[in-house]
């Protein structure tokens, strides 16, 4: 079973699926994302090719990888920004409670009033609650119009070595970091 810490690695050293994961950041923090993940890749699959053969799953292992990868964030220079979006993405990939699919239903929903300016949103009062929420989601930005790239053909046809090696490491299940990153997408969005 893969590991939500080692699949955010996976995309963060992936060329194909970095720039849509960490678009609102600058060259500099997307490149230290990149490094720091490529830091800690080999640790991840211990020398090995092939991921679900080579890794450890042990709880050891699983918090050493997520230390090393915030201390090479942290060593490169990236922003407090850009770490807390690098916890966000691990948080998105267990699958979300009931109680976390209702919490983030209401976010999207008081985003989306904020977001349109709804006239019949505007007279409902802004409460600590409100403020408190906003402050949570402001970071995290908001799409206006979605995205219509077709995700499994850019990384099938990616022509990156790093994105080739990743995929090489995936025991056959070439296209796994595309179900992961489509799911990360879709929490975070």
């Amino acid at each position: 079973m893969p590991i939500p810490i080692d699949e955010i690695v996976f995309l963060l050293a992936a060329d194909c699926f970095r720039p849509a994961l960490l678009s609102a950041f600058s060259q500099s923090d997307t490149e230290s994302a990149r490094l720091a993940a490529l830091r800690v890749l080999d640790d991840v699959i211990d020398g090995g090719y092939n991921y679900y053969m080579c890794a450890s799953f042990n709880e050891t292992r699983i918090g050493s990888t997520h230390d090393a990868l915030f201390d090479n964030l942290r060593s490169l220079g990236a922003s407090v920004r850009l770490q807390n979006r690098v916890g966000l993405l691990i948080q998105a990939l267990p699958a979300p409670s009931g109680a976390m699919i209702r919490a983030c239903d209401m976010i999207t929903s008081i985003a989306s009033y904020l977001f349109w300016l709804e006239s019949n949103a505007l007279c409902n009062p802004v409460t600590t609650e409100l403020v408190d929420t906003i402050a949570e989601i402001e970071p995290l930005g908001l799409q206006g119009e979605p995205t219509c790239v077709d995700w499994h053909a850019a990384w099938t046809h990616s022509e990156s070595v790093q994105d080739r090696y990743i995929a090489s490491l995936m025991d056959g299940i070439d296209d796994a970091p595309v179900y992961v990153f489509n799911d990360v997408q879709s929490f975070t969005t």
